[in-house]
């Protein structure tokens, strides 16, 4: 059970309680009513509160970078599009300290000719000028969604994480995702 369950659980409890109370008050209230309400409960959501900063790829890579002591770079890509694209964010990671920055979503892509697909291929370039590993991950769009807004920290997050060559997505599009991603990727440690 995580805090949120926890949390949701206990303001359940609350307004049904309420909920109880009112309905002795004024015997009108059907049974119907109660469930009516009792549902509209269970799709309440706590405020969950962001647990770390993330960063922008294109303005903040060199600043995060510079001070990391041996990095090895993740690159997680969405099993499911949350736009037309899979999109690709990144994590950097000290192999040395296990000290990791987020970047989101938004700027990479390992599909189209755009600006996604030009940024991803700027960005491993720049890891392979700097002889940084890559590692290349996908991840349930669900789960991505969780880590960026910060709910979810990296290591919760790679322990779910499918190994990209290894992942089995049916999605037509996703060979020729893998067929870009291995363009770009081609001379790094794991192409």
């Amino acid at each position: 059970m995580t805090p949120y369950d926890f949390g949701l659980g206990v303001l359940a409890s609350w307004l049904a309680n309420r909920l109880e109370v009112a309905s002795i008050k004024t015997e009108s209230t059907s049974v119907e009513d109660l469930s009516l309400n009792i549902e509209a409960i269970a799709d309440l959501k706590l405020e969950r509160k962001k647990l770390f900063h993330s960063f922008d790829v294109f303005t903040q890579l060199h600043e995060v970078s510079e001070g990391l002591a041996s990095p090895v770079a993740h690159l997680l890509i969405e099993a499911e599009p949350s736009t037309h694209y899979h999109l690709v964010s990144l994590v950097l990671e000290s192999s040395l300290t296990g000290e990791w920055y987020y970047f989101r979503r938004g700027r990479m892509a390992f599909q189209g000719t755009g600006g996604g697909h030009q940024q991803a291929e700027r960005v491993v370039s720049i890891f392979k000028r700097e002889d940084i590993p890559i590692s290349v991950w996908v991840l349930e769009r669900e789960l991505m969604d969780d880590f960026e807004s910060g709910y979810m920290l990296w290591p919760q997050v790679r322990a779910k994480a499918i190994p990209f060559l290894a992942a089995n997505l049916d999605s037509e599009k996703w060979s020729w995702i893998k067929a870009q991603a291995s363009e770009i990727l081609r001379d790094s440690s794991i192409f």
